[in-house]
């Protein structure tokens, strides 16, 4: 949009020429140009409309038709409800309009705006335009891609600035200019056209060449394209993705192409007071299709040399000859002026009287200060009397930055003394930078936040160019892999993947560059000092207006902890499954067992509800067995504590080491305990005052195994009793499980024997190991 707006006849407009409108407005429309977001100006009574490259996309078919027409013709449909906005803004207001419904482009489905109508004053502070900027919901992405570009680019010529900034000679600006450029562009050739005053003569002191021959000389412009040089010299750029293929070119003007290695190529013509004055072009050795963002650059790169140009010759000329400085000061762009510096009786600057000024200075400053001091128009700033002191006394030359508050600008001054020291004259060229400063200052604060942003986000950040070979990563993942900037390049960051996921992470990555779809997947990444990690890594593409991959963006998360988490809880539900389908299993088979024994009676309830109370114990014990894993002391104390046994004196006695149980082995064994007990309680040692029970265990190894033996042993019964549980024909339950049960389920080996004194059982099975 900045070409259409600088091409368009503003004359036809009740605006009239760009070059008379005051510099708000100007200002005004440079920054709505440079936005990266959606906006637009409505400028005086008619409400006169301006907008941008990103307005222009929503508008459609209607762009660029509705370019410098008034608000109500431009957008017939949607005025009536927009109107009492601008009206209200004109009238001095900042509005914020959420959740606008338009449809500017005439597509038939309408957009949701958010927008942010502000006033753009005059000096004397009357409200000359509104100016708003929106927000396209849904598109969000899209703007901070958009925005991202228009960083970069801001900070492409903040740099270029400062580099030519320092530079007096118009050679070398050129130099600078043009390899900056050309590296930014990844051009063949760059080159700057002075067109001299026959509007013919064509002047390259300097070119930037990548491979192809150099172009410097002086030409005619007619030995340029006749088509080109059309556009150019009507203020338009001309350009051709591939000359061969180009209609506009004739046979002769393509082989004079192809002698100076040119396929591809554009030309920005720099127009001033209706003559051009210069072109700055890029060329390429192959085809190549010119972005629109390549040629608004090269347009922006363009103006900044033509002014670092003609201020570098002004500075030259001035020093070289007064006769010509007068002449060239008189017609140069740059403000202009000299002064007498009025010292205190310390010799150190307090206030200064313009002598002479150029009309430049004059269309600047909107007024004509010759014969005035300056404290006699506005409050002096102390820089400037400071510092034209020091250039007065000591003739050093300064180049100086600041502002002038009563004006609201900034400026960038060059002073250097004139005349003798006691004249205490200086000469001053300076310019208006405050659109510049107020861009560069809006960078900075996002270059900021950007930062800042990147070291709150939790992850390993990288971006990648579109094949993937140009990897640039963050601190994050420099400080985490080990790998530096040399060794992410070409697939190098796949050293930092683990071997097993290494394959299928590459394939994953080349399928990603080959499709253009987003990757999301998990892989184990290593960390200096904590090995492997598990990381959820999410990388996708970053498409320019035409749908074309320009970068990749990726990030990687660690989940190592939370992976972990999930396999603990995987390996937990399906213990909790298996221990489930066993206690159903042996809950039924107590079940069966009884019933054959005693049949549905009381007797079968009590004995059934003791048995579930065992393996209610038992349950608590392995609910806590991760925390406070089980020994066969505490198991055996349970279940005596259970049947009213006392573990201390001289009746009932245990002794042996802490041995651990292995859980699956608990259930089983503390159901075998829980029989021993009760037939004890009830027929054995512990169910009269002579009988002694003793349990003693130990563990030992055994074919590289850790084993434990338990014995338990009743004496006092000098008469044998019978036991119902445990000594029927074919034995009860408990001695089924003891017999039978343990060595099937435990593997373990079992003996159970009723001598004269008592019952004497010995189970041997296998510990947990370790303990």
């Amino acid at each position: 949009m900045a070409g259409h707006t600088r091409a368009f006849d503003w004359s036809t407009t009740p605006l009239g020429p760009s070059e008379a409108w005051p510099l708000p407005l100007r200002t005004a429309v440079e920054m709505m140009l440079a936005s990266p977001m959606l906006a637009t100006l409505a400028v005086g009574p008619e409400r006169v409309f301006l907008y941008n490259d990103e307005a222009a996309r929503h508008y459609g078919g209607s762009h660029p038709g509705v370019l410098g027409l008034p608000l109500a013709q431009a957008f017939a449909h949607e005025f009536a409800d927009i109107a009492p906005f601008y009206d209200r803004v004109f009238g001095g207001e900042s509005l914020h309009v959420p959740a606008q419904p338009l449809d500017p482009g005439r597509r038939g489905a309408a957009e949701v705006f958010d927008a942010y109508l502000t006033p753009v004053r005059e000096v004397g502070g009357g409200v000359i335009a509104a100016h708003m900027t929106g927000f396209a919901v849904g598109e969000r992405l899209q703007a901070e891609a958009r925005l991202r570009a228009s960083e970069e680019r801001q900070a492409f010529l903040l740099r270029l600035s400062d580099a030519l900034r320092p530079v007096g000679d118009p050679v070398e600006v050129q130099r600078i200019a043009t390899r900056m450029l050309g590296q930014h562009l990844g051009a063949t050739r760059v080159f700057y056209v002075a067109v001299g005053s026959d509007g013919d003569t064509a002047d390259i002191l300097h070119d930037y060449t990548d491979g192809v021959p150099s172009r410097v000389g002086r030409y005619s412009l007619q030995a340029f394209s006749s088509s080109a040089l059309r556009e150019w010299r009507a203020g338009r750029t001309a350009s051709t993705d591939d000359v061969e293929d180009d209609t506009r070119y004739s046979r002769a003007e393509r082989e004079a192409y192809a002698s100076v290695s040119t396929r591809a190529g554009f030309g920005v013509p720099l127009i001033k007071e209706g003559r051009l004055v210069a072109l700055l072009g890029v060329n390429q050795a192959t085809p190549r299709h010119w972005s629109d963002d390549d040629i608004e650059i090269t347009g922006d790169v363009a103006e900044r040399t033509w002014t670092a140009v003609e201020r570098a010759r002004a500075e030259t000329a001035l020093r070289e000859s007064e006769e010509e400085r007068r002449s060239l000061i008189t017609e140069m762009n740059e403000g202009f002026c000299i002064l007498e510096v009025i010292l205190n009786d310390n010799d150190r600057g307090v206030d200064y009287r313009f002598l002479e000024t150029n009309p430049a200075f004059v269309r600047q400053g909107g007024f004509d200060p010759a014969g005035r001091l300056m404290s006699e128009i506005a409050p002096i700033e102390p820089v400037w009397p400071a510092a034209y002191g020091r250039v007065a006394a000591t003739g050093v030359p300064e180049r100086i930055v600041g502002g002038a508050a009563a004006f609201g600008r900034i400026y960038e001054v060059y002073a250097f003394r004139i005349g003798k020291s006691v004249d205490r004259r200086i000469a001053v060229f300076f310019t208006d930078i405050t659109a510049r400063t107020i861009a560069e200052e809006r960078l900075r604060e996002s270059e900021e936040q950007q930062r800042l942003t990147l070291q709150l986000v939790p992850a390993m950040l990288w971006s990648a160019d579109p094949a993937g070979h140009l990897i640039t990563a963050d601190q994050r993942w420099k400080a985490s892999t080990g790998l530096g900037d040399a060794d992410v390049n070409d697939f190098g960051w796949l050293d930092a993947v683990h071997p097993d996921d290494r394959e299928a992470t590459q394939a994953a990555f080349a399928h990603a560059y080959a499709t253009g779809e987003p990757i999301e997947r998990q892989h184990r990444i290593h960390h200096v000092g904590d090995g492997y990690r598990w990381h959820l890594v999410r990388h996708v593409p970053v498409r320019d207006e035409s749908g074309a991959i320009t970068r990749w963006f990726g990030a990687a998360i660690d989940v190592h902890d939370l992976h972990e988490l999930q396999d603990r809880q995987d390996v937990l539900v399906a213990e909790l499954q298996h221990r489930t389908r066993n206690l159903i299993a042996v809950v039924k088979g107590i079940a069966n067992d009884m019933m054959e024994e005693t049949g549905p009676t009381d007797a079968f309830r009590a004995a059934f509800s003791d048995r579930l109370s065992a393996l209610s114990r038992v349950q608590g014990l392995l609910s806590r067995a991760e925390a406070e894993p089980i020994t066969i002391g505490n198991l055996l104390r349970l279940e005596l504590d259970a049947v009213g046994a006392t573990v201390s004196g001289a009746r009932v006695t245990t002794e042996g080491p802490e041995v651990y149980l292995r859980p699956s082995t608990v259930q089983t064994l503390a159901l075998a305990l829980h029989e021993l007990a009760t037939n004890a309680r009830k027929h054995g040692a512990l169910s009269h005052e002579g009988g002694r029970l003793a349990v003693t265990w130990r563990k030992r190894a055994e074919a590289g195994e850790c084993r434990l033996a338990i014995e338990w042993v009743e004496t006092g019964l000098e008469q044998a009793t019978e036991r119902p549980a445990l000594n029927r024909p074919g034995g009860g339950y408990g001695r089924e499980l003891i017999e039978h049960a343990l060595p099937h389920t435990l593997g373990a080996r079992t003996s159970y024997a009723l001598t004269a004194s008592g019952v004497r059982c010995t189970i041997d099975l296998v510990a947990r190991p370790g303990t």
